[in-house]
């Protein structure tokens, strides 16, 4: 099975196609089912931990080349030495970043977690909490005992605590004195429970990154009883899968090296962009709602994929893959939506008639329309909490 392994992955790494469609295409090849089937479950979590880190590689760097491949290798080895990574499991979804020597895909991409020595508390652990649990551990400059996480629900602290091999407490104080950067990923409705608890228990020197939606950096420094640093933060759901993007903007305290942290520790499950705090709101209604506008967009042409006599899961597949390779054109080629709309679009054909019929049902000012209620109404929330 060992020299299966090799062989494997040295299989899908000839050749100039893309490392990550080679790679996640094996493990879903009939033919190829038999071997890894043979590997021990140690080697199957070494093969997926290498799928996904060049999978990362190829994704935001391009096609990753044999140092890559071996850099990816030695650190799945390595993180199989961690406390909390199950043996048995092959769908441990911790990617790798990039090598920092290459250059950022786009302006304003984060240097991915640049060496942040500073002791962790994350005050919440849900789903952007675990994210960033993983994201920090997968860095490889961060061991488990780095981190803490607090939360109120005693299960999620043991499954977090498993699966990760850090630290947790359902004390949110004890959770505060440990760390120098402090992460607030509660729900918006539970920080003022949460700063009424810790409040008096955090001290200048420690820097709060607050990813709770809608809550200002003010109504935060009023609520704590030390002027420290505070940098607010409007993540997005695909940070969950380490392809997320955040809007940072800083507090009144909050200085460039506070900021920078932030960004490494963002940079950690995808890119950042520095906003003013008085257009939080727009990259809320932007990018932190998004992911469901996607979505939608998605189902309808499944939908209609469906109607037209496709399979489901054939409809599914050509949508996905059609949406992730124009994201990949719009951002890697830098193209502009309009240069890919018209280099799609031909004179009398089949994409301008479909067109047509979008921009006869108002498709454009729906989408205005929408996102712009959407900032409105997270105005309304921030002012809902400021009162």
């Amino acid at each position: 099975p060992r020299r299966d392994l090799i062989r494997t992955i040295e299989m899908v790494c000839d050749g100039r196609y893309s490392i990550s469609v080679r790679l996640l295409g094996l493990l879903d090849d009939a033919e190829m089912s038999d071997r890894i089937a043979r590997l021990d479950s140690r080697e199957r979590v070494v093969l997926r931990l290498v799928v996904n880190g060049l999978r990362r590689t190829d994704l935001l760097m391009g096609f990753p080349g044999p140092a890559d491949i071996k850099r990816e290798l030695t650190r799945a080895l390595k993180k199989l030495q961690q406390p909390g990574i199950e043996m048995g499991r092959t769908d441990v979804g911790l990617p790798e970043p990039a090598p920092q020597t290459r250059a950022a895909p786009f302006p304003g991409f984060a240097t991915l977690c640049d060496d942040v020595s500073e002791r962790i508390a994350i005050l919440g652990a849900g789903k952007i909490g675990e994210a960033l649990v993983a994201g920090l551990l997968s860095s490889g400059e961060h061991s488990p005992a780095d981190i803490i996480a607090s939360d109120r629900r005693e299960e999620r602290l043991s499954e977090i605590s498993e699966r990760f091999g850090i630290g947790t407490t359902q004390d949110n104080v004890e959770s505060v004195r440990h760390g120098s950067l402090l992460v607030i990923a509660v729900k918006p409705q539970d920080i003022g429970e949460l700063l009424g608890e810790v409040g008096s228990s955090i001290s200048k020197e420690q820097t709060i990154v607050s990813v709770a939606a809608g809550i200002t950096t003010s109504a935060i420094e009023r609520r704590i009883d030390a002027p420290a640093a505070v940098v607010r933060v409007m993540p997005n759901a695909p940070m969950t899968v380490h392809e997320g993007i955040a809007g940072l903007a800083p507090g009144s305290h909050a200085t460039e090296d506070d900021l920078a942290l932030a960004e490494r520790l963002l940079g950690c499950v995808g890119s950042t962009v520095r906003v003013p705090e008085h257009t939080m709101d727009a990259v809320t209604a932007v990018s932190g709602s998004g992911p469901a506008y996607f979505a939608l967009l998605a189902e309808s042409m499944i939908e209609a994929g469906i109607l037209l006599g496709l399979s489901r899961d054939i409809s599914t597949d050509l949508v996905v893959q059609t949406m992730f390779g124009t994201a990949k054109m719009l951002r890697d080629e830098k193209m502009h939506p309009v240069e890919l709309r018209e280099a799609v679009t031909s004179p009398g054909g089949t994409t301008i008639a479909a067109i047509r019929e979008l921009e006869q049902a108002g498709v454009r000012a729906a989408f205005l329309n929408a996102i712009t209620a959407a900032l409105e109404r997270s105005k309304e929330l921030a002012e809902a909490d400021t009162d």
